[in-house]
């Protein structure tokens, strides 16, 4: 199996996808030489149709996918439009694919943080058995991508690439990877900085009908995240899952402080008494957090429950770096680890900060319209009752 990565552009070719920040060329480059290096490691055949800035007229970039005897070619760009408000990552494939590996990729890149646009083909007007895309109809048999990561003419999408091209361009990798069923001995990471702000956080609680209590315990995620090392952002979104947002329902209630369901040291069931509970919110997420220090190999924080050392205690204690590996070891459920990151972690990277308080605002305006006409009609009711009275005296 062999991969062929083609940084979009190059040269006196700036790319469409460019603004005060960067040049389509550049960022292109930047993830083609990332997902070149890391293909490397894997062990994976892979070759580049740039490495340096050189412009590549489309017959030779097309020429150079077409003799490299590939399987796979990743064409990587960053999308513009004139409507500003155009946004999120879309990924292009052939007329004459199937498509699986495109929304693989573009599946992966919302699980890397994101916005969703679409996954699409086109052929040509005048001939709908010929592609639109010259690199889909010049690279012969290799299946060639487009992957547009966004659009360099939208704020929103143009901060995402900035800060998180890296994570981008392991998605890709990653999707390549589960498309030809390589090992890939990575994942989303349980340890390091948060993708999201406390204020998302908060945000997202908010809009999933958190209880106040959940929506509180964001600062306390974030504290012990920077305490720890440990992803507030991955463990809070857990803690949805486990508790409903803090909704509850099962065994464990809300009095017990227990955000990721955490057992004691010798259960014999399920029952309420099966499980830890803790005096206060902050002993109950620091609990959340050493219990995952045990998973992760790092030390606890303050004292920890009694459960955290059994978990010490078992053969792959320590080794667990990302959160698609806590399926079959938190709990059960194989599928544990993508149900955090694919019901709860997607929607929490995909919340709108501005667009949540450009809502606000209109509501709040929406009120005060309304409180202004009740007032009027007050007014007038006022100043009715007034003149009757006058007329009386």
């Amino acid at each position: 199996m062999k991969i062929i990565i083609d940084a979009g552009h190059g040269g006196k070719d700036n790319g469409g996808g460019t603004n005060k920040y960067f040049k389509e060329k550049d960022m292109t480059l930047k993830i083609s030489l990332y997902q070149y290096k890391r293909f490397k490691e894997l062990g994976i055949d892979v070759e580049l149709t740039r490495d340096k800035d050189i412009y590549l007229p489309k017959n030779e970039r097309t020429k150079k996918v077409k003799n490299s005897n590939a399987d796979i070619c990743i064409s990587n760009h960053i999308n513009n439009a004139l409507n500003k408000n155009a946004k999120g990552a879309e990924v292009i494939h052939s007329i004459y694919s199937d498509g699986k590996l495109a929304n693989m990729i573009l599946d992966e890149l919302v699980n890397a943080g994101a916005t969703k646009r679409r996954v699409f083909c086109k052929s040509l007007p005048y001939n709908p058995k010929k592609d639109y895309y010259y690199m889909h109809r010049e690279t012969g048999k290799v299946q060639t991508v487009i992957v547009e990561y966004g659009f360099a003419s939208n704020e929103e999408d143009t901060k995402k690439i900035l800060n998180h091209w890296k994570d981008y361009a392991e998605a890709v990798i990653r999707a390549v990877c589960r498309y030809i069923d390589y090992d890939y001995k990575t994942g989303t990471p349980i340890l390091g900085e948060p993708k999201v702000t406390l204020e998302q956080m908060e945000i997202w609680a908010k809009n999933r009908g958190a209880t106040d209590k959940f929506i509180s315990a964001a600062k306390v995620y974030y504290k012990y995240g920077k305490l720890t090392g440990i992803r507030p952002d991955i463990l809070y979104c857990q803690a949805a899952k486990e508790t409903a947002f803090g909704n509850f329902g099962g065994a464990v209630t809300e009095d017990m402080n227990n955000f990721a369901g955490i057992k004691i040291k010798n259960p014999t069931g399920d029952k309420k008494s099966d499980h830890e509970t803790f005096p206060t919110l902050d002993d109950g997420v620091r609990g959340h957090f050493n219990h995952m220090c045990a998973y992760v190999g790092i030390s606890p924080i303050g004292q920890p429950h009694d459960r955290y050392y059994v978990v010490k205690s078992l053969s792959w204690a320590g080794t667990i770096k990302f959160v698609e590996e806590l399926g079959g070891k938190w709990c059960p459920n194989k599928n544990y680890g993508y149900s955090i990151l694919n019901d709860y972690y997607k929607d929490l990277l995909n919340t709108d900060i501005e667009e949540h308080y450009k809502n606000l605002y209109y509501n709040l305006l929406n009120d005060y319209q309304m409180l202004k006409k009740d007032y009027i009609k007050i007014k007038k009711v006022l100043s009715d009752i007034k003149l009757m009275v006058e007329n009386i005296e």
